[in-house]
């Protein structure tokens, strides 16, 4: 199944962090589309949709981090359970800064940004509250794994929703790469978050 992995962004100083995280994905069978440089961010996201030609997509936010089995899990899940949207319960806040993470859990519904949803999509985006929840409950049915999570959440200062400050980080950065299957699905991602840290310094 063809995966259209959605980034919309308007922050260059991830672009690198956001490549790589696409480029290690091993479904084969995905595209890139990328949105910038806009005012509207609805609007943007259903310039996103209306550019997509996979059979589903996977919101691929800029600062997120995603496990390099990720497409290939949501492949999986949307194929046997034939499922509108599937998704993992499972997650993690990382602070961007100190490399620790906290857990997090979602009971009733799906997070937005780590799920996929099969093609046609439920609806445009249009203002209002909850806006990303509501999207995905209009998808007819949901299929989940309660196996190794597949996504991060970078929590830093330019994040509105997730700062830095918002959370707490019990888990030390070697149980957050334990949390998600070891060093082999972590290869190379603290390299990268020191890259991205220098990049935004730069771009400060």
């Amino acid at each position: 199944m063809k995966i259209s992995c959605l980034a919309v962004t308007n922050r260059p100083a991830f672009r690198p962090w956001l490549l790589w995280n696409y480029e290690k994905q091993t479904h084969a069978d995905k595209e890139l589309v990328i949105v910038e440089g806009f005012n509207d961010l609805v609007a943007a996201r259903n310039e996103a949709l209306g550019k997509a030609t996979g059979h589903a997509v996977a919101w691929f936010d800029d600062d997120d981090w995603h496990h390099p089995l990720r497409l290939e899990r949501l492949d999986y899940l949307l194929r046997w359970n034939n499922a509108g949207v599937a998704g993992n319960r499972r997650g993690v806040f990382l602070d961007l800064l100190t490399g620790w993470g906290c857990e997090v859990e979602r009971t009733g519904g799906v997070f937005f940004n780590n799920a996929g949803v099969r093609y046609p999509w439920p609806l445009r985006f249009t203002e209002g509250p909850a806006e990303d929840v509501r999207w995905l409950q209009l998808a007819e049915s949901t299929g989940w794994t309660e196996g190794a999570p597949s996504h991060a959440w970078l929590c830093h200062g330019e994040n509105v929703i997730n700062h830095r400050l918002r959370h707490e980080y019990p888990m030390a950065p070697e149980e957050v790469v334990a949390f998600f299957g070891g060093p082999h699905a972590w290869q190379d991602t603290y390299e990268r978050l020191v890259a991205l840290r220098e990049s935004l310094a730069r771009a400060a």
